[in-house]
């Protein structure tokens, strides 16, 4: 068995520089990326060089054509991930595709679909959801310590866009919703448990762009718990979540992007009124990431429990649904148009 993984990455704009730097800061154990892909040549080779990295390739096909990968992980604009996500899994490889995973439900279920068939491991790339103190607010939460949850918090947004910025183009799936807001809507779902039965968004779409620019969404669950979250491209928020129960509530200080010990979490019941702070080291997001996508790959899994298919579909379903309600629809979609139906099991 190999004792690693090899890693190709396609679209090297601002995610993937920061995937890299993320690698050299904590090391990730078991991964190896060994080639890059660029449709620009220079661009592809002054990035291999930074991060001495021994291949690169002028297109997404050199990468995916490589022997010596096993795993692409696409870091392209949202409305690529689909197409390259499926020409990796059909030359068969794994692939890491970041979020949002799709443009769409339908698209996220044709990945999944092609993962399965193929017998290929696929993973949305919430590296967040890879980070230890998700699974300790998961198990806190289902162990009752604070009751039973009734409202959830989240907030995801920073400002000055740039209006070239791909984020703004609504032909490529941009938008405040797609691009930070599918990380809150992504923890409501996972401490509720279950999909919300009632949604609603609202926010402001560039005159320019189409796109949501600012949002606040509101979402109901059939358990009970209401949650609501804002996400944005023009202007800074509170980067944190909350979630109150009917015997306290949990703080999380950095739910999204913690830099390495510094995530922690703030219990407070109300029997006392005092506040208990739980840190919880981790390495860097990113090598969490990468060594969660490796040990599933060198296991034989096709899916992590972290992030597992079911959750994906759910949550690209919810963000339908959202960006439905604000009134933003992609080229060729109707403005209205009810997403498919169906509750999930949880996370």
């Amino acid at each position: 068995m190999a004792k690693s993984v090899k890693w190709g990455v396609i679209g090297l704009g601002s995610i993937a520089n920061r995937v890299l730097k993320g690698f050299q800061a904590t090391p990730p154990d078991a991964t190896q990326v060994v080639a890059v892909g660029s449709r620009n040549a220079a661009k592809a080779a002054a990035f291999a060089k930074t991060f001495g990295i021994p291949k690169s390739y002028d297109s997404y096909e050199g990468v995916i054509a490589d022997k010596n990968v096993d795993l692409v992980y696409v870091a392209l604009p949202n409305h690529l991930h689909k197409p390259w996500t499926l020409k990796a899994i059909a030359a068969g490889k794994h692939v890491l595709c970041e979020k949002p995973f799709a443009m769409n439900l339908k698209e996220a279920a044709e990945m999944v679909a092609a993962a399965k068939k193929k017998g290929v491991f696929l993973m949305e790339a919430f590296m967040y959801r890879c980070h230890p103190q998700m699974a300790l607010i998961k198990e806190t939460v289902r162990k009752g310590a604070i009751g039973q949850v009734r409202m959830i918090k989240a907030g995801f947004a920073y400002g000055g866009i740039n209006d070239d910025n791909t984020r703004m183009a609504l032909a490529e799936g941009g938008g405040g919703l797609m691009d930070v807001g599918c990380y809150p809507v992504s923890f409501c779902r996972m401490v509720a448990g279950e999909d919300p039965v009632e949604v609603h968004c609202t926010g402001v779409l560039g005159k320019k762009s189409k796109v949501d620019e600012w949002a606040a969404g509101i979402m109901r669950f059939p358990g009970g718990a209401v949650a609501h979250f804002d996400c944005g491209m023009m202007v800074n928020t509170d980067w944190t979540a909350t979630i109150y129960g009917t015997l306290g509530r949990i703080h999380v200080t950095s739910p999204w992007i913690p830099e390495p010990n510094d995530a922690k979490l703030e219990i407070t019941l109300d029997k006392d009124g005092k506040t208990k702070t739980v840190a919880v080291p981790a390495k860097h997001y990113f090598a969490n990431e990468a060594e969660t996508v490796a040990r599933c790959i060198l296991g034989g899994k096709l899916q992590a429990e972290e992030m597992i298919w079911a959750d994906t579909l759910g949550n690209m379903n919810t963000l339908d649904a959202l960006r439905k309600s604000l009134g933003l629809a992609w080229p060729g979609e109707k403005k209205g148009t009810k997403p498919k139906g169906g509750s999930r099991r949880g996370q």
